[in-house]
Parts: structure tokens; C-alpha cells; sequence
């Protein structure tokens, strides 16, 4: 970071911020690992891929293929995972 563009130590500790998040961020993406993988089975010759958890582990409601898609280590159906992440702010 070049100090030289931030006179304002208010600036200076707001980027100081912005790059230790954004280090966060990166460091827990780097270390996150799936919770479950997307299988593969053969059946008639034919291979298929299945997720090994479908429910969500809340409410049991299906958790949705797209969903899995999208990010498969969703245990959780959209509506869960919404709630918890407002419980979480």
C-alpha cells in the first residue's frame, strides 16, 4: 500500500480494512471444504451422479438439484440457509 495516496488516517485505516478482509476471505475459501460430493454410480452402463444428501438437514424439505449444483456443500434448502445467515447478522 503506497501512503502516499491516503493522507487521511481515516482513509488509511478504511483500506487497511478492506485488505484484511479481503485476506479473510481468501484464507477461509482456501481451507473450506465441501461437506458432501457429488457421487457417481453406474448403472446399466450408464454413469450417473447423485449428491448423497438431497433434505435439508433443518426441516427436511428437499434442498433443490440447482441448489447442489450451484454449491455443493449446501446442506441446507435456500430458506434455512437464509434464516441462518440472519441470525447470524
Amino acid at each position: 500500500m503506497e501512503l502516499e495516496k491516503y493522507t487521511d488516517p481515516l482513509d488509511i485505516a478504511s483500506r487497511n480494512e478492506q485488505i484484511a478482509t479481503a485476506d479473510s476471505i481468501r484464507e477461509v475459501r482456501k481451507n473450506a471444504m465441501p461437506q458432501q460430493l457429488q457421487k457417481k454410480r453406474v448403472v446399466d452402463g450408464v454413469a450417473e451422479f447423485y449428491f448423497e444428501f438431497t433434505e435439508c438437514k433443518e426441516c427436511g424439505n428437499d434442498i433443490g438439484e440447482e441448489r447442489l449444483k450451484v454449491a455443493i456443500k449446501n446442506l441446507y434448502c435456500i430458506e434455512c440457509a437464509t434464516a441462518q445467515e440472519r441470525k447470524r447478522k
